[in-house]
């Protein structure tokens, strides 16, 4: 969503189409020592790193997809283009893609209000 609204990415890291979603490889890395159980949420999060643009979409973010299983972010994340054309192609998930993926999501929900 960032991407469809700003012209840079939100962080610097490739983000690669695996089978279950779109997974930063790095992060999968780190965050692989818990397996399928939940990660304990940090002590500490200095968001004062981050602008206030940059936070208040953070927010926005968990706010509407905090609610959700990590099953239904898997499978909302795998109804989405940018996801489906990585994968067939077995390539990342492009800048581009996401981008224009998303401003047609903000345009639709645009249209709907």
């Amino acid at each position: 969503m960032h991407l469809a609204i700003s012209v840079r990415p939100l962080f610097p890291e490739a983000i690669a189409a695996w089978t279950h979603g779109p997974v930063v490889p790095e992060l999968y890395e780190y965050y692989q020592k818990y397996g399928n159980g939940a990660i304990p949420c940090p002590t500490e999060i200095d968001f004062t790193r981050y602008d206030e643009e940059t936070r208040s979409l953070l927010d926005e973010v968990y706010s509407v997809f905090g609610q959700f299983s990590a099953w239904k972010l898997r499978n909302m994340t795998q109804a989405e283009s940018p996801w489906q054309a990585a994968l067939s192609t077995r390539s990342l998930i492009t800048h581009r893609s996401m981008k224009d993926y998303f401003k047609t999501q903000l345009n639709y929900e645009a249209e709907a209000v």
